[in-house]
């Protein structure tokens, strides 16, 4: 049942309890909150001031302070393997958008023939 709980001091530990004034500020909500439960017979009223050890199987403070696993670390490599691509950004880099045809050469000198 969805109730108000608090964390109490007692003899020197501390325990997880259903709020002992539970039943007034349950008792302020709309009957369909309790509707249920009256119906079927269940004494909601008396588990005011009880103290709750487990939830789910858990010890209840270990249930309220879980937390998910951490997702797992994606590990990169940092090794670098020199591919066709990569030399050709390389070589774009170092000599411009026009590649080798950028540098200044005079090309008026240069003669083509075919065999």
């Amino acid at each position: 049942m969805p109730t108000p709980v608090i964390s109490l001091a007692e003899g020197g530990d501390f325990n997880i309890r259903i709020a002992p004034d539970a039943v007034e500020l349950v008792s302020l909500l709309d009957d369909a909150f309790t509707g249920l439960y009256d119906q079927v017979g269940f004494d909601w009223k008396r588990l005011a001031g009880a103290k709750v050890v487990k939830v789910e199987g858990k010890n209840v403070y270990d249930y309220i302070d879980y937390q998910p696993p951490p997702k797992p670390k994606i590990t990169l490599t940092t090794e670098f393997v020199p591919t066709a691509f990569s030399l050709a950004i390389v070589l774009l880099i170092l000599t411009g958008p026009r590649g080798l045809a950028s540098s200044p050469v005079d090309n008026s000198q240069t003669k083509i023939t075919s065999p």
